[in-house]
């Protein structure tokens, strides 16, 4: 497991008693939590506990009816997902969400479409701007799907391919819009222990090219081997933040899990 030197990270996100509520259910109540420059940074909690509620407010899919979002410093907009990956976060999905009858590159590309400097009309006609642009967007997926071993199967139709390799593409399509933060929602979902393996890897070499990691991940084995630092949330509260060790034997975590706790 990666270890993180603490003295040498800052606050990268932050989210400042943030609390949501659906009708009379409360979602999120007054949760906190910094996510330091450079770490990565696992959120788990039993099913229902919230943390998903919790991404989509910081990535902008919800708002929060009370607290703050931060990210380096400025507060984000609530509900403004476009406006967010302009910032520099962008995020994965539970549930994955490609376009099957396009290629893994046109998958990759649809990425870029929100930094195109180029407007519809130039790329239709086919201006000297635009094709320029066109080609640094190609190269550009290229070295994404190089990124996380999909380079071969540029060409291939995005539902040819196995379930943990559609998981690596959703993953090379945020990786175009070169955030500064990369929010995974259960990346490892559906996949075998050698798929799982492999992105371990995969996730190490993005923070390894400075690129902070927030996790969602039921996968207790990645997560312990993988994260820096653990939140867990149950029941729309934060109960244990600490180092995966701290949190592994905290009786909080191991009753949620194991005793009074949903599973």
């Amino acid at each position: 497991m990666p270890t993180a030197n603490e003295a040498d990270l800052t606050p990268l996100l932050e989210a400042d008693g943030v609390t949501r509520r659906f009708g009379g259910v409360v979602a999120l109540d007054a949760v906190s939590l910094a996510v330091r420059e450079g770490e990565i940074f696992g959120l788990i909690g039993p099913n229902g506990a919230g943390k998903t509620t919790l991404f989509d407010i910081l990535t902008g899919v919800q708002t929060a009816d009370a607290g703050l979002c931060r990210f380096a410093g400025q507060p984000l907009p609530s509900g403004k997902p476009h406006e967010i990956v302009a910032r520099g976060i962008a995020r994965t999905f539970q549930n994955i969400r490609l376009f099957g009858e396009l290629s893994v590159l046109d998958n990759v590309l649809a990425g870029l479409h929100s930094r195109m400097r180029s407007g519809l009309l130039a790329t239709l006609v086919g201006t000297g701007g635009a094709r320029s642009e066109a080609g640094e967007a190609q190269e550009k997926a290229m070295q994404a799907l190089d990124e996380v071993g999909l380079a071969d199967r540029a060409d291939t139709q995005a539902r040819h391919l196995s379930y943990g390799d559609q998981r690596r593409l959703e993953i090379a399509r945020t990786l175009v819009s070169t955030p500064r933060l990369l929010a995974l929602d259960e990346p490892a979902a559906g996949m075998n222990r050698v798929e799982t393996d492999a992105l371990r890897a995969l996730i190490e070499r993005i923070r390894g090219r400075g690129v902070t990691v927030l996790l969602i991940e039921h996968d207790m084995h990645l997560v312990m081997r993988l994260c820096d630092r653990i939140a867990v949330l149950d029941s729309g509260r934060s109960i244990a933040l600490g180092r995966p060790d701290e949190v592994r034997h905290d009786p909080r975590v191991v009753e949620a899990y194991l005793g009074g706790g949903r599973t």
